[in-house]
């Protein structure tokens, strides 16, 4: 599965619409996960946000990376991703307290806990906030992590500002669902 190939002509769109003053480019991409399965969606926006260079070269690499279906390789890129990708809630002086843990519910419980200490979860907060628990926690550290900035980029209270807020319940069950797959 290469999301590449099909992502990049609406991904150069997002970039060009957030590099100028004409946004209506980025909205339209937005829209495109209207349209998009639920369990596809924490993936693509992850791969996405990497192609349009969301969190800089090194993180951007990462986060496409990501998109790869090997789950050692994908694991390693999301590794990379959580060490090279700005504004994570969890500063690095305390990853220690959840990189120790063993169990995923403990771990998640742990980056949810340390990052609501720092302040209000404005990605999955308020009525998202019961399905953090549910999250996979590199899924909701990265995800957390990207529309924050693109929010930064874009302006939260700006047209594609608002339809990527409207996307956060979608964005929330897909990380769930995406936690809930069993490799084979």
């Amino acid at each position: 599965m290469r999301f590449r190939t099909t992502f990049s002509p609406i991904l150069i769109l997002l970039a060009v619409g957030c590099a100028s003053t004409n946004r209506t480019d980025a909205g339209q991409m937005l829209d495109f996960f209207d349209h998009e399965e639920p369990d596809m969606v924490a993936i693509r926006f992850v791969v996405g946000s990497g192609e349009a260079g969301v969190g800089g070269s090194t993180c951007a690499k990462h986060l496409v990376e990501m998109g790869t279906p090997d789950p050692s390789r994908r694991a390693a890129a999301t590794a990379a991703a959580i060490d090279s990708c700005p504004s994570l809630c969890v500063p690095v002086a305390r990853a220690n307290e959840w990189t120790q843990l063993s169990d995923g519910a403990a771990i998640t419980a742990k980056v949810v806990e340390i990052c609501d200490s720092i302040g209000p979860d404005p990605v999955f907060g308020g009525e998202l906030s019961d399905q953090r628990k549910q999250m996979k926690a590199t899924d909701y550290l990265i995800a957390r992590m990207l529309v924050a900035q693109i929010w930064s980029d874009l302006g939260k209270d700006s047209v594609e500002g608002r339809k990527l807020d409207a996307l956060r319940p979608k964005l929330a069950k897909s990380l769930v669902l995406q936690n809930q797959v069993v490799p084979q």
